[in-house]
């Protein structure tokens, strides 16, 4: 179980990596790197009309699936250039 451990510290320490960077993003002065995080953490967002008086707006928000690994992007078999023997 002790690679089980090690892993799980990896991780953590992986997302605390991400969400600092993510926060240094957030707090730079450049508005167009707070617009480029926002626009890399939202797929989409729909504004619906305003409703009811006092008026209130429903938003509907989709994030993006962040991977935090490579794990996911191996290419398959068969697509490795292969050397003539």
């Amino acid at each position: 179980m002790q690679s089980k451990d090690y892993n799980d510290d990896i991780l953590y320490a992986e997302i605390k990596r991400i969400i600092e960077n993510l926060s240094d993003e957030a707090n730079a002065p450049d508005p167009k790197r707070k617009r480029r995080l926002v626009q890399s953490l939202l797929e989409e967002v729909k504004i619906f009309p305003k409703e009811g008086n006092p008026w209130r707006r429903n938003l509907e928000i989709r994030g993006v699936y962040l991977p935090l690994t490579g794990v996911f992007v191996a290419s398959p078999t068969g697509f490795e250039p292969v050397l003539p023997t």
